[in-house]
């Protein structure tokens, strides 16, 4: 009985070195924004006056979201985040948003970008525009989209945008929630 509660322990002692790598490989959380607070989370602007931007409750989900609903015809994205997330030049990133679309108009479906800022604005950033996948609307659903980048030279900063691919007229009601930022281990 000793001997099976000592490999017990073990197995336990092992499985908790498992979590702990695993949260490491995650990185630590330097942003989220999970839409809960009305003070400091309402921070998605429309970029057409036909696209809407709310906090609401959504069935499936633990608290609140931000709808983006409306149409664009004179944009790149449909809504970005106004709050800055200061980064690192050379180090190690990842940026993931939880997404679910309802209804889609476009030429394709939508994706996030992280818009990274110049520190000195006279020189360009190189690669400043790191981009998720597409949302996949064949699984449809709620879909984490994220994207790992190492950050350029010359960055202080970025921001969020739900993208829709071309300066063109598109359509679009979804939701969006769990935006976060992570500083990944150098490797």
């Amino acid at each position: 009985m000793t001997r099976i509660r000592h490999i017990g322990m073990g197995l336990l002692f092992l499985a908790c070195l498992a979590l702990s790598a695993r949260a490491a490989d995650e990185g630590k959380l330097i942003y989220h924004n999970g839409f809960e607070n009305e003070e400091t989370d309402k921070v998605w602007r429309p970029r057409s006056r036909e696209i809407r931007t709310e906090m609401v409750e959504k069935e499936g989900r633990s608290g609140k979201c931000m709808l983006i609903e409306g149409t664009v015809s004179e944009s790149w994205n449909y809504a970005q985040g106004v709050n800055r997330a200061a980064v690192v030049p050379g180090k190690r990133y990842r940026y993931e948003v939880s997404i679910l679309v309802e209804d889609l108009q476009a030429p394709g479906p939508p994706f996030f970008k992280f818009q990274l800022e110049a520190k000195d604005r006279e020189v360009p950033v190189q690669n400043s525009q790191p981009r998720t996948p597409r949302y996949n609307q064949l699984t449809g659903g709620w879909q984490t989209l994220s994207q790992e980048f190492v950050c350029p030279e010359n960055t202080e900063r970025g921001w969020f945008a739900l993208e829709i691919g071309g300066k063109v007229e598109a359509t679009i009601k979804c939701w969006i929630d769990d935006v976060k930022l992570f500083e990944l281990p150098s490797e």
